[in-house]
């Protein structure tokens, strides 16, 4: 009976190959898979690109909120057992590591999306989601999507894409998949679109509140001034 397929461990051990070649070393590099909070990664490696016009507000709930919900699936690659100038600069072959393994990323998409005779299409994780760093150079590659946290509350533009209507609170559990490689890709385009949206909604209400405190206050001062 033949072996289910493992993507995600062809991916690791073909990482590892590109590793190997491009630094000349038969090194034994570990390898690791976790799916880590996005605040326990790098700025630069995730939340970054992610979220580079800062339309989720920072300094607020929202933002911490974002850092523990949102979550980035990482493989982390020891590559301690290398020089960093066999990793770094390379050896005599053309181009960087980073390129080396998004090339491997790139094959892996492909059998991702359309399949192969071993793997279904569709089967397993998507390769764009993934974040790959190599340790303890902290060269990170990837990733090429993100499942990006949306705001409190949705459009109902937005909303209306599920048929099943979904409630606010329902709406809490939902990601958004976004594009990590084109700042004008549609996807990219929604989100941000939902956060503007939101915060616009936001500030009226707080707005709204604010004059309706004042006006309160005002007849307060009036009321003790004419007792």
């Amino acid at each position: 009976m033949a072996s289910r397929p493992n993507p995600i461990q062809d991916l690791k051990n073909d990482i590892v190959s590109a590793l190997r070649s491009y630094s000349n070393s038969s090194a034994d590099f570990k390898v690791t898979t976790k799916n880590e909070e996005a605040g326990t990664i790098p700025y630069d490696f995730f939340l970054a690109k992610v979220d580079p016009k800062q339309v989720i507000p920072r300094d607020t709930k929202e933002w911490e909120e974002a850092q523990w919900q949102m979550c980035v699936l990482t493989i982390y690659v020891d590559c301690s057992k290398i020089e960093e100038h066999q990793i770094i600069r390379g050896t005599d072959k053309p181009g960087s590591i980073n390129e080396a393994i998004e090339k491997v990323v790139e094959e892996h998409i492909k059998v991702y999306d359309n399949g192969n005779e071993s793997c279904p299409a569709h089967y397993g994780t998507d390769p764009r989601l993934f974040l790959i760093i190599l340790l303890p150079f902290e060269i990170a590659i990837g990733p090429k999507s993100a499942e990006a946290i949306l705001p409190p509350t949705c459009s109902a533009r937005y909303k209306s894409e599920f048929s099943s209507g979904l409630s606010d609170e329902q709406m809490k559990n939902m990601r958004h998949r976004l594009s990590l490689e084109d700042e004008n890709h549609s996807s990219r385009v929604k989100w941000e679109e939902e956060w503007t949206e939101w915060r616009a909604r936001t500030a009226r209400r707080s707005t709204s509140r604010n004059l309706f405190s004042k006006a309160i206050d005002n007849l307060k001062k009036l009321w003790y001034k004419y007792k």
